[in-house]
């Protein structure tokens, strides 16, 4: 029998199934996918392929830590409206 032929007649007995059992099967499905997700995922993790999203989560927090030591080099301005912490 032909893997396609497998998977028709899986898809074919699902469909037979009652709701609670069918209930089970997805669930069951569900898991199964999130599992191989998650194994993928910590591949790639250890691999390196996900760092770009490393450094694009910090980029915001780095601008902002460029721009407040500019300012700060420049007399310690501040946004209008705020207020100084400690400082006479």
């Amino acid at each position: 029998m032909e893997k396609r032929d497998e998977v028709e007649e899986i898809k074919a007995a699902i469909e037979e199934l009652p709701g609670a059992e069918f209930v089970e099967i997805r669930k069951w499905v569900a898991e199964r996918d999130w599992q191989i997700w998650d194994r993928e995922l910590e591949t790639d993790s250890k691999a390196g392929r996900l760092d770009f999203l490393i450094k694009e989560a910090l980029a915001p927090l780095s601008s902002f830590q460029e721009s407040r030591q500019v300012l700060v080099s420049k007399g310690g301005a501040r946004p209008q409206g705020t207020r100084s912490l400690g400082r006479a």
